[in-house]
């Protein structure tokens, strides 16, 4: 099943299911499918992801994971408050790249639409920029810290693939985090780091 068909896929979810959620105002794909061309065969293990927004918190709505025609979907339920204007998302690298007009399932308000059109206006300017660097390194720091050198060798080396290091060097070149020339992390080593750090501290 190619990358179409299971958006297709996900957006038929909705049409059945998610949109029948109380308070349902619009969804959207969100995750790695966001930046995949149409004709890639997607993965078979991995999900799809999709965020049901909610015109008000509900609890009862908890992220959930199941298998919808041969596709396995995982959706989230942020409310609107979350995500309602441009400065809540920008900052947020692991948002910001995956919040484009393309990947919008369903949204009877437009909603949605004025509010990723308003994140593309302001996407590569440099403030921007520079939080979305400092969150990415912060996450980049905070799995480091949990390097424990009396680990076996292998947990420390996952310990680093974890932290993403790729994502934080993307952000800082004011692109999209995977719209960039391939980056294998696994290529990484830990002196990479440093050029993490330098490289987000000239763009913040």
């Amino acid at each position: 099943m190619n990358v179409s068909q299971v958006k297709e896929a996900a957006r038929q979810w909705v049409i059945e299911d998610g949109s029948k959620s109380p308070d349902f105002l619009s969804a959207s794909l969100i995750g790695s499918i966001t930046h995949l061309a149409d004709n890639f065969d997607f993965p078979t293990s991995s999900d799809v992801d999709i965020a049901v927004v909610l015109a008000q918190p509900n609890p009862e709505n908890k992220p959930t994971e199941f298998l919808y025609r041969d596709v396995l979907i995982e959706v989230n339920y942020p409310p609107w408050s979350d995500i309602n204007s441009p400065e809540v998302v920008l900052g947020e690298y692991r948002r910001a790249g995956g919040f484009r007009p393309a990947n919008i399932l369903s949204d009877p308000s437009g909603e949605l639409s004025s509010l990723f059109g308003a994140l593309s206006n302001d996407f590569a300017k440099r403030r921007w920029v520079g939080r979305r660097c400092e969150d990415a390194m912060r996450n980049t720091l905070g799995f480091l810290k949990r390097v424990d050198e009396s680990d076996l060798y292998h947990d420390q080396v996952t310990c680093w693939f974890s932290a993403e290091p790729a994502h934080a060097t993307s952000s800082s070149r004011q692109r999209y985090r995977t719209q960039r020339p391939a980056v294998d992390p696994w290529r990484l080593g830990p002196s990479s780091t440093v050029t993490v750090i330098w490289t987000c501290t000239k763009a913040s």
